[in-house]
């Protein structure tokens, strides 16, 4: 899974101790490395129905919440698309695991055409098949053995903010949908509902499930900080600092359970502490870390 978010960039060593920050400002605070959150495992069951029903899904959410990094994990997307570019595929690092993509996410652009992403979505789908392809034969190769014949079929595509698309760009999407005849799954904001689903009739009667995305709950944020915490060395038992139990109201207090919102506000406590040159949490701490979350 896509752990980027927390990766090890580089050290400091600080009285002892190692603080670690994030690599860079993105979304791909992972979901699953610890526990499965309720969102997460309701995305799963959601797509592996629009999969074996092969209707169109529609999953919309407010930003942040963890709709394209779930999606990214459920298509195994930080494996697969560094093998993708415009002109075929990359050949697979040999001795790596196989690949047979299943599922497909698309993203289109703000400003994105027609026409750009029927062509899109056909290169796309050409890439994963010929990616199939090569771990197949090199699978044979390493086994020399008959294998059972692997279908090419995709069997999901996931396009990603689909809130952003006119009217125009939908009747493409239900083009695509009526060609491959595989699930699709609509990814975006609230208005998705409303700008796509009650308003174009055609696209209506190919939906066979409409789901929102939630907010992680209070109980899963009280049990994923400290797992956080403790990949980070931020030293949450001192009795000069706050207590895990304060540290986690104030974090859920001032990002009610949004994902990106939490990453945003633990980036900030990191980069205060490197600043301060000490790993424990005050009140202090949260305080400016929260004014700067909320651009005060």
């Amino acid at each position: 899974m896509d752990e980027r978010s927390l990766m090890q960039r580089e050290s400091m060593p600080v009285r002892g101790q190692q603080f670690l920050y994030f690599e860079r400002q993105d979304e791909t605070l992972p979901l699953t490395s610890f526990f499965q959150t309720h969102a997460y495992t309701n995305f799963v069951e959601f797509c592996d129905r629009c999969r074996r029903f092969r209707y169109v899904g529609m999953c919309y959410g407010p930003p942040g919440v963890g709709k394209t990094v779930s999606a990214r994990l459920y298509a195994d997307w930080d494996a697969i698309e560094p093998l993708l570019m415009r002109t075929g595929v990359r050949m697979p690092v040999q001795g790596a695991d196989p690949l047979y993509p299943r599922v497909a996410l698309y993203t289109p652009g703000r400003t994105v055409k027609p026409r750009q992403i029927e062509n899109d979505v056909t290169l796309l789908v050409w890439s994963l098949q010929n990616l199939e392809k090569i771990s197949l034969q090199q699978q044979l190769e390493r086994s020399q053995t008959a294998a059972d014949p692997i279908s090419e079929q995709l069997e999901l595509l996931i396009i990603d903010n689909v809130h952003r698309l006119d009217p125009t760009c939908m009747d493409v999407v239900q083009d695509l949908y009526d060609r491959y005849q595989i699930g699709v799954v609509l990814l975006g904001s609230e208005v998705l509902v409303e700008k796509h689903l009650k308003r174009l009739e055609h696209l209506r009667v190919r939906v066979g499930d409409v789901r929102p995305f939630y907010v992680l709950s209070q109980k899963e944020v009280t049990e994923m900080i400290p797992q956080f915490l403790v990949r980070l060395n931020i030293d949450f038992q001192s009795e000069q600092g706050l207590s895990l139990e304060q540290l986690t109201e104030d974090i859920y207090s001032a990002t009610k359970g949004n994902l990106s919102l939490m990453r945003h506000f633990l980036t900030q406590i990191v980069i205060l502490l490197q600043e301060q040159g000490r790993g424990i949490v005050t009140s202090q701490v949260v305080q400016r870390a929260y004014a700067k979350l909320r651009m005060q």
